[in-house]
């Protein structure tokens, strides 16, 4: 380690940037951005279907707010808390089971502001958040952003990259308020998802930092230690609010996991079904939705910011890399990789981003040249996201009683039997009082009336008895619903 990596805060002799006064354009650009991000964020918000996982959650939190806390113990509480108190808050509909979310994602927009301006300047900061707040996270089926939806990643996104800025302003000031805000903030993000643990590096690594640059190694390892135990206590803390039953449902949830990672998850990735896809899938996963070109800029503003900051600003390199580099590793060598763990991933990725983006901006040459082709890319990406946005409109389950409305059908309907090769909760949720199976059509049964197939699911089973159903429908009229083929019998 280098004298000035070592000697942390001040080594440089230099004053922080985010103590630089705003300028008009940094002004402009902020409110720019926090209108548009809001938009992103917020508007019809209760427009889109439900995705698969969210009336799980969505009834959890609520039983968890009456004290039940029994259902879905494969994951930590709190973000489900909070969908739980929104609910009772905003109402009992996709808009009280998002709001967390949404929330979440102008949580980490700020932090990500704060980082960057501490680090690298106003416009890096500006940039870091522009990254994260007008590209598209749609990993599987979501639409648009991650978090438009309630599911667990958004809360901890939020408190994660909130452990990674208290974290770096306590590495900064050596004041115990901002490493005991860190560890809260890293054990609360932990507490919405186990895959939060893993600010742990960066969080450690500020703390080491964070005694000055005359400290002895005992006070750097207190230091650490202060962070791990106020991470742990605020951990365990969200879990007794289930009572000493809390406790036993951390072992279940850590028990489950490692019983799905070894059992693996049928994936469909670039044309074939792996139950454990290979270390590359998460880029995969991630140009599906932001495209290879936008994914390329992405990544090569990263690779730009390290590159370019290691000999001016080698700390705040440092401590982003050691913040991106686990989640990296732990999302691409784990067994078990489904198409949202990678955004655990983009918020220390956006930082470094935002950081190559502002210092090559500032350099001519080849830097600025590549910089500017970078942003062109990433502004398609980005208008491509608000213009999706604007023109929401229901899709795929949430669209079926507007087709079945539209084939003459929804009065008739009204206590059809419905077979679903897809997710039958979904079908549940958007058609309410049907007889939902998941049994195909089958000479000598009764036939449903109508046959919902969702190839995302499909895709991957193909085995599945549907498939000669779907290969010879008889007596039904196939109609397109967004992705489902919905059959209707004759």
């Amino acid at each position: 380690m280098t004298t000035a990596l070592a000697a942390g805060p001040g080594a440089t002799g230099t004053r922080s940037p985010s103590r630089e006064r705003w300028t008009r354009a940094q002004a402009v650009a902020l409110v720019a951005l926090l209108a548009v991000a809001s938009f992103v964020l917020l508007f019809r918000l209760g427009t889109a279907g439900w995705s698969v996982d969210e009336p799980v959650y969505r009834d959890a939190g609520r039983a968890y707010v009456d004290g039940d806390f029994s259902t879905n113990r494969e994951h930590p509480l709190l973000a489900k808390l909070l969908i739980g108190v929104s609910l009772q808050v905003a109402g009992d509909g996709e808009v009280g089971t998002r709001l967390p979310a949404a929330l979440s994602g102008l949580v980490v927009g700020l932090a990500l502001l704060g980082l960057g301006s501490r680090m690298a300047g106003r416009w890096a900061g500006l940039a870091a958040a522009g990254l994260w707040w007008l590209l598209p996270v749609a990993p599987g089926t979501i639409v648009g952003r991650i978090d438009r939806y309630g599911l667990l990643e958004p809360p901890m996104l939020a408190f994660g990259t909130l452990a990674l800025y208290l974290a770096w302003r306590w590495s900064e000031s050596g004041r115990a308020r901002w490493g005991v805000g860190a560890g809260v903030a890293l054990g609360l993000a932990a507490a919405c998802k186990l895959t939060g643990g893993l600010a742990l590096p960066a969080v450690a690594l500020a703390a080491w930092w964070s005694p000055g640059a005359s400290a002895g190694t005992r006070r750097r390892i207190a230091a650490v230690g202060v962070a791990a135990l106020c991470a742990a206590g605020a951990f365990l803390a969200v879990a007794l609010v289930a009572g000493t039953d809390g406790l036993h449902a951390l072992r279940f949830a850590v028990d489950w996991q490692l019983d799905h990672a070894a059992a693996g998850h049928a994936q469909l990735v670039a044309g074939r079904t792996y139950l454990h896809p290979p270390w590359w899938s998460p880029w995969w996963f991630q140009a599906r939705y932001l495209g290879w070109f936008a994914l390329a800029a992405l990544w090569g503003l990263a690779a730009l910011g390290a590159a370019l900051g290691w000999r001016a600003r080698r700390r705040a390199v440092a401590f982003t890399l050691t913040a991106l580099v686990p989640v990296v590793a732990a999302v691409s060598l784990a067994g078990l990789k489904l198409p949202h763990y990678h955004v655990a991933w983009i918020p220390p990725l956006a930082l470094l981003a935002g950081i190559g983006l502002a210092d090559g901006w500032r350099r001519a040459g080849p830097a600025r040249a590549g910089v500017a082709v970078a942003v062109v890319v990433l502004a398609v990406a980005a208008v491509g996201l608000v213009a999706r946005i604007a023109t929401l409109q229901p899709e795929d389950y949430a669209a079926l009683p507007a087709a079945l409305r539209a084939e003459g059908l929804a009065d008739e309907l009204a206590g059809a039997r419905v077979a679903v090769w897809g997710y039958p909760h979904l079908v549940e949720e958007a058609l309410p009082g049907r007889a939902v199976t998941t049994s195909p059509p089958t000479a000598g049964a009764a036939p449903p009336d109508v046959v919902v197939v969702d190839p995302v699911v499909a895709d991957r089973q193909p085995d599945s008895p549907f498939r000669d159903f779907v290969d010879d429908p008889g007596p039904y009229d196939r109609i397109r619903v967004g992705r489902l083929d919905v059959y209707v019998r004759r």
